[in-house]
């Protein structure tokens, strides 16, 4: 786990470069997680057979160096930086060093160069060119990444479609339309045009759509794309427009899911005679159809939808229909499910005699009984979960809810039912949390005493670490950061709040409270984290455009790092630190800095 953490770090100063914005290290952790088990299951056995002090100096080592070569290329050292990234030996961190490379010298304008790395050292990585890819559309560098596709090879369907992905996941449809259109007879099998036009009817582009379906040549996907134009029309209210589009359907499966989710926009807008005309007609479509998967899909997702708009008659007339067990059951959830919604408790609960699904069975009946401790009957709610295998997370879930609704009289009873220790400091903790924010200033800190009473005594610090982030970080969303403060300098053991008050402080970062951010960092125990920290922060000041903060958090960083006495941990955090100089305009700075790494590993 310690060499885990380790890794993680390391792995983090490499992923984000100081322009691209953090929306949270959850997501750098996962890769870098990632990146540790390919890390663990290759590495060669006599690697893994040296002990975790080896494996810690192999990542710093190796770190240290791909720190400095990114480093250096931004400088301007360029020969210098390729000889460093030469001598990575690990090959994930290698891997790690070239992306961020390859980007750099992107977005510098040297694809060419870019371009011969990632061929020399990739071996057809196609993994690291998507990664690429994504990172300059994320930019908004959608011309330098089409300029990867020319240099590479524009005819390779491989790169194109790398490239086609990237730019839909980050919505970028026109582009990517603009090269499927030109490229027709090549790429229309290889790529999910449905999942483009549904971009598109996000936008609204009803005519982007439109034009979509004329150049597919087979049938079905014509139909396909034509119900999803009506479907769009319909979510933005352009009823009448969507009933022409639905008379060009020619599957009676299309329009009865067109025709029911028309109905309850009717009725949605007021106009229930309307919205019935079309459930009439729905009805009158239905014996023209047969018991298959396809209709088992539609019947599922439009019942659902006709439980959810309280249309429970057609809900379940529609579910008697599903022939597929399984998609029954789940129909027969959601209808139950908005039926308690309803406060319709006991019909709810005879339909869930019918869900033939345990766990299922369970949360219908769990969702139930929040209902139903929403509506004053905890009683009842309470006999319901009684012999639920989850009992103490249900009874949570109530308390919360509770809570929620200004009912803190009901919440804390219902917590009193709680038998496990950390269930019952997350519900006291939520509860103090919703007592604070409607204004009970009064009663909220008696139940963070409570909440922090129960935690002071769990043993297990990684555990006290994951429930106090837990604990904390809603408070700081709702600006109480002196509480979350007051929280946190409640241990004495670091230990026990280490991975939370880094996340503390990038969430401060990230909502531009600096201040704040660096009186937490007062509290982090060891300098190495703290250093990591200063760093983040600076990425998220410059992101804000607040320059001058973030050169002032990586002077402290520069001050911390002065005093480490490992050469490998020292050299690694000082060229992270330069780097992120030299993308703020101190360049001179950066370079004094490299060349006081250049001697300290005796490069």
């Amino acid at each position: 786990m310690k060499v885990l953490r380790l890794f993680i770090f390391v792995s983090i100063l490499f992923l984000f470069p100081l322009n691209f914005p953090l929306n949270a290290v959850g997501l750098a952790r996962e890769k870098s997680e990632q990146l540790f088990k390919d890390f663990t299951n290759n590495t060669p056995s006599t690697k893994l057979a040296q002990n975790v002090t080896s494996e810690e100096e192999l990542i710093w080592k190796n770190g240290a160096l791909g720190s400095l070569s990114i480093a250096l290329l931004e400088i301007g050292d360029r020969d210098r930086s390729l000889d460093i990234f030469r001598s990575i030996e690990d090959p994930f961190l290698q891997k790690q060093t070239l992306s961020e490379l390859v980007l750099r010298l992107t977005r510098k304008g040297e694809v060419k160069l870019a371009l011969d790395l990632l061929q020399t050292f990739s071996l057809g990585d196609t993994t690291l060119l998507a990664g690429i890819f994504r990172s300059l559309m994320v930019e908004d560098n959608g011309d330098r990444a089409w300029e990867i596709v020319q240099l590479m090879n524009s005819d390779d369907k491989q790169i194109l479609l790398l490239f086609l992905q990237a730019a839909i996941d980050n919505n970028d449809y026109d582009r990517a339309w603009e090269i499927i259109r030109d490229r027709q007879t090549e790429l229309l099998p290889y790529i999910n045009l449905r999942g483009m036009a549904l971009g598109f009817a996000e936008q609204g582009n009803s005519d982007r759509i439109a034009e979509i379906i004329t150049v597919l040549d087979n049938d079905g996907d014509r139909q396909d794309l034509t119900l999803l134009v009506a479907l769009t029309l319909t979510e933005q209210g352009e009823l009448e427009q969507a009933l022409e589009v639905v008379e060009r359907l020619e599957s009676p499966l299309d329009r009865v899911e067109a025709l029911g989710l028309i109905g309850l926009k009717y009725i949605a807008m007021g106009e229930g005679d309307r919205g019935e005309k079309e459930f009439d007609r729905l009805n009158k479509l239905l014996p023209q159809l047969e018991a298959n998967q396809e209709t088992d899909a539609v019947f599922k997702n439009l019942a659902s939808s006709l439980a959810r708009g309280e249309e429970f008659d057609l809900a379940l007339k529609l579910s008697d229909r599903i022939s597929n067990p399984s998609l029954k059951t789940e129909t027969l959830f959601y209808i139950s499910r908005y039926l308690g919604e309803a406060k319709q408790f006991d019909r709810a609960l005879e339909i869930t005699q019918n869900i033939d699904v345990s766990g299922l069975q369970e949360i219908a009946i769990r969702e139930i009984a929040i209902n139903l401790a929403e509506n004053g009957d905890s009683d009842r709610a309470l006999k319901l979960i009684q012999s639920f295998s989850d009992r103490d997370e249900t009874l949570k879930n109530i308390a919360t809810t509770l809570a929620e609704k200004e009912q803190f009289d009901r919440a804390l009873k219902i917590s009193e039912e709680i038998q496990g220790t950390e269930f019952k400091i997350l519900t006291l903790s939520a509860i103090a949390l919703q007592l604070q924010q409607k204004g009970q200033l009064e009663t909220a800190p008696k139940i963070r005493e409570q909440t922090l009473q129960l935690w002071d005594n769990l043993t297990e610090s990684s555990r006290k670490d994951y429930l106090l982030s837990l604990i904390v970080l809603p408070f700081l969303e709702i600006e109480a950061y002196d509480i979350a403060l007051e929280m946190l300098q409640r241990s004495p053991n670091v230990e026990d709040k280490t991975n939370t008050l880094r996340d503390v402080t990038y969430t401060l970062a990230e909502a531009g409270k600096m201040t704040e951010s660096l009186e937490f960092i007062a509290l982090v125990g060891n300098e190495i984290e703290k250093i990591g920290v200063l760093i983040f922060l600076a990425i998220q000041l410059d992101h804000q455009d607040r320059k001058p903060e973030a050169i002032m958090s990586l002077t402290n960083a520069l001050s911390i790092a002065g005093t480490l006495e490992k050469k490998d941990q020292k050299a690694l955090l000082l060229s992270s630190i330069a780097t992120r100089l030299a993308e703020l305009g101190r360049s001179q700075q950066a370079k004094e800095i490299t060349d006081e790494v250049l001697k300290l590993l005796q490069l």
